[in-house]
């Protein structure tokens, strides 16, 4: 497979791409998405050593209970599916200190923060897209190992 390093540069190499996004496709925010999948949400998040994990700090402790659900590429690499796995776990990770707050009466509002669908679902696809060269190339260096075996 490759290394956490090949994916990263692989997407960031990919990223100029985005230029050719049609319009109804928002720029920033999808590259924002982008950007944030490859580098802080790839399906390697699975992994406590990999980059993406490291990257998260003592917060990486958050992401255990979700590799023991998700094995290393088993539902994390399943297109669209292990990104909504993973963006669900995270919801409901950010959501329980919330409901927790509010039980004591610490409201935490998040009343200002606004955004249109054209922005969520440009972040979106971003992230989606992202993702998405992550598994092909992880597909792509698969086949091509096997080929190589074969010829030897």
């Amino acid at each position: 497979m490759p290394s956490g390093r090949t994916h990263e540069v692989f997407n960031t190499a990919l990223l100029p791409l985005s230029l050719l996004l049609p319009n109804s496709v928002e720029l920033l925010p999808f590259v924002f998405g982008y950007v944030t999948a490859t580098f802080f949400f790839s399906p390697d998040i699975d992994l406590s050593r990999s980059r993406v994990a490291m990257r998260w700090g003592l917060l990486r402790i958050i992401w255990m209970p979700y590799s023991k659900v998700a094995s290393h590429r088993r539902v994390s690499h399943i297109p669209v599916i292990g990104l909504l796995m993973r963006t669900a776990y995270l919801c409901v990770i950010v959501a329980i200190p919330i409901a927790v707050l509010k039980a004591f009466g610490i409201n935490v509002g998040f009343k200002n923060l606004r955004a249109s669908s054209a922005h969520l679902i440009s972040f979106a696809l971003g992230m989606l897209v992202a993702d998405t060269l992550h598994i092909v190339l992880d597909l792509l260096t698969s086949a091509f190992k096997k080929l190589i075996s074969r010829l030897r």
